[in-house]
């Protein structure tokens, strides 16, 4: 009778150890996966800002030759081709541009489901589809900014380069 004791004893404290190793183990798992995670955060954060330093060094490199450019039509009295070319609007328009499609691609690659996890939060009737995949709607821009944490209408003006009306009009839709 004593031996069936002791074997009931070392069953159960055999039985606790067997919990307690599953229990580490799925902790064990669950910090595994949220060190794979954050390394997948880590490399995505790394690949965007590498992106962005490429980028503002080319438009660095832009605007350095465009003074370059304005100085010398000033140099050789082509003053009415100066104020032309600092007025040129085209320039800016095909910055902007470039600048959302980074701002989209850059944004999309970290958060890929945000259209669709925005689209959940609106009316049918008023889901937002950008034109071409892998885009943002001017919508889905300011939404990814206060997603961002940037909720200050003026600071998405100055970021966007929408007028005030625009973030007022679009925040206050649907």
């Amino acid at each position: 009778h004593k031996h069936e004791e002791k074997f009931c004893t070392y069953q159960s404290k055999l039985k606790q150890l067997e919990n307690t190793i599953q229990t580490e183990m799925a902790q064990k798992n669950a910090k595994e996966a949220m060190i794979n995670e954050l390394q997948t955060h880590s490399q995505k954060f790394s690949k965007v800002l590498a992106n962005q330093f490429v980028v503002l060094s080319s438009y660095l490199e832009d605007i350095k030759n465009y003074k370059k450019d304005i100085a010398n039509l000033i140099v050789s009295g082509k003053i009415s081709e100066a104020r032309k070319a600092a007025n040129n609007t085209v320039v800016k328009d095909q910055t902007t541009k470039v600048f959302y499609q980074l701002f989209d691609q850059n944004f999309l690659f970290i958060h890929p489901d945000f259209p669709d996890k925005l689209n959940a939060l609106l009316r049918p009737e008023c889901q937002l589809k950008a034109e071409k995949e892998g885009t943002l709607t001017p919508e889905q821009r300011i939404y990814a900014l206060i997603c961002l944490g940037i909720d200050e209408s003026q600071k998405i003006v100055e970021i966007l380069h929408y007028s005030v009306q625009t973030i007022y009009n679009i925040k206050h839709s649907c």
